[in-house]
């Protein structure tokens, strides 16, 4: 399979969109548009995946905040600090 820069795709989709008789669409919308096809792509493919990452807690903190690039959060672990417990 070839691979396509964002460029090249926004011309095909705007080629197609001239074909058809659709408006034109502004350049965010037409990128907004790609990167959640991808973004889609990649949860579904999981094809980005990390193994591990861990966090530092603070006690009585319900809410965190993940990293920008993350899709998904498939599971999340609490090991208390000298412990080998784990809880899901």
């Amino acid at each position: 399979m070839a691979t396509r820069t964002q460029g090249t795709i926004i011309k095909e989709i705007q080629f197609k969109l001239e074909d058809t008789g659709s408006r034109r669409f502004p350049l965010e919308r037409i990128r907004t548009w790609i990167n959640e096809g991808l973004t889609d792509i990649a949860r579904r493919a999981e094809c980005l995946l990390t193994e591990d990452t861990s966090t530092s807690v603070v006690a009585g903190t319900q809410q965190y905040t993940a990293p920008a690039d993350v899709v998904r959060i498939y599971s999340v672990v609490y090991v208390p600090t000298g412990q080998t417990q784990r809880y899901d």
